[in-house]
């Protein structure tokens, strides 16, 4: 049996920001039976997107209330990012080159401008750029790109080393990492917390924290219903070329992000889908490719970026996403169930990652996270009896 006062369920970024914030103050122990950053982590374009986002975007003003939430999170996000930069000395690589997110009809112009409208309201710096002033601005774009947001704090995170230099930084503070056990079981018991293991003896902690991303709901079934939907996300990316995209470009009713990196490759995303399939084993699913939506993605990218045109596409894969059942983020204690903490970004994990793991680690210590969080607690579920999800 091994015993530790605070678990971490999930390596991922969230799980490996939990770490890194806890690790100077209570003895850390990480556990993920796939290794380290091996899921959505690595698979993402690791986007840095402060503004609202395109599933925000697309539900109707009731839909853009609701994520506004989130806009308190992005800006503690953008600080956060900017500090794990200069606390690691570089080996965290934050690029900040700034992001708009285009509108190609009226409709996408409108609500461009109420999206402003709102992110301003509640402090953050984004400004809507007409035609007028955009090809100044972001000369990369279509003529056929009617107005667009604009924040220059928007960027990427290198997604192949960030995960790893913070848990590399979280080691360095005495964090403790077990990267082949499953969690097969967690129940109260004596007034701690037991976590079995599939390797068996488990572990004994005061306080366990899930950042198990898609399989959240999986890990807290035993105890909490936290309903998760699982999705699979396409990305490509090219041969590196001189300069073509200077910003990261996303769109207001299309899944679309374009970035081109420090090597010259250009990255494709935005949520283009996957094909999931359910499979044995700890994983619980697979990703398919589907060749509609490695089209799609390539030719609204040429279309908003003509610049594109041309560069081969060297290599596409899927990779497994997991979003709470309401799209929003999860992060606090379950209620009833003490010392029982949810963190979950969600569709924007990468951008929420230290948030979420600053948040969880406060909470897990019993001090304020410095941020509101009671639009996000795991008890909103209860409370709407949302129902269980899962692949979709």
């Amino acid at each position: 049996m091994t015993a530790t006062s605070v678990l971490v369920i999930g390596a991922g970024i969230v799980g490996c920001s939990v770490a890194y914030y806890l690790a100077p103050e209570a003895d850390v122990l990480v556990v993920d039976p796939m290794g380290l950053a091996t899921q959505a982590s690595t698979q993402t374009a690791a986007n840095l997107h402060f503004q609202l986002s395109y599933t925000a975007l697309k539900g109707g003003e009731e839909e853009f209330r609701r994520h506004a939430r989130i806009i308190e999170l992005n800006d503690d996000a953008d600080r956060r990012w900017t500090a794990l930069a200069s606390e690691t000395g570089g080996r965290v690589k934050v690029v900040n080159f700034g992001g708009i997110v285009v509108a190609e009809s009226d409709d996408d112009v409108d609500i461009l401008r109420r999206k402003v409208e709102l992110e301003r309201a509640a402090g953050f710096t984004t400004e809507f750029v007409d035609r007028a002033d955009l090809a100044d601005l972001v000369p990369e774009v279509a003529s056929g790109v009617r107005g667009a947001s604009w924040h220059a704090r928007e960027g990427y995170v290198d997604a192949k080393t960030a995960c790893y230099e913070l848990a590399r930084a979280a080691r360095e503070r005495g964090a403790r990492f077990d990267l082949t056990s499953a969690v097969s079981g967690l129940r109260r018991s004596g007034g701690r917390w037991r976590v079995d293991t599939d390797r068996g003896g488990g572990v004994d902690a005061d306080v366990v924290v899930v950042a198990a991303g898609a399989w959240t709901e999986r890990v807290l079934s035993p105890v909490a219903t936290v309903p998760m939907e699982v999705s699979g996300l396409t990305m490509s990316v090219t041969e590196a070329g001189s300069r073509r995209v200077e910003h990261l470009v996303m769109h207001t009713s299309r899944p679309l992000s374009v970035k081109q990196v420090s090597s010259g490759n250009v990255m494709i995303g935005g949520g283009r889908p996957a094909r999931v399939v359910r499979v044995e084993g700890p994983l619980g699913w697979r990703t398919e490719p589907l060749r509609a939506s490695l089209r799609a993605g390539m030719d609204d990218a040429v279309r908003v970026v003509p610049g594109l045109d041309g560069l081969r596409v060297v290599r596409s894969w899927e990779g497994l996403l997991g979003s709470p059942a309401d799209d929003i983020p999860v992060i606090g204690e379950v209620p009833g169930q003490p010392g029982l903490i949810v963190s979950v970004a969600g569709h924007t994990g990468y951008t929420l990652g230290p948030t979420c793991g600053w948040a969880a680690a406060r909470l897990a210590l019993g001090q304020d996270p410095g941020v509101d969080l009671t639009p996000f607690s795991p008890g909103r579920f209860a409370a709407v009896g949302v129902a269980a999800g899962g692949a979709r």
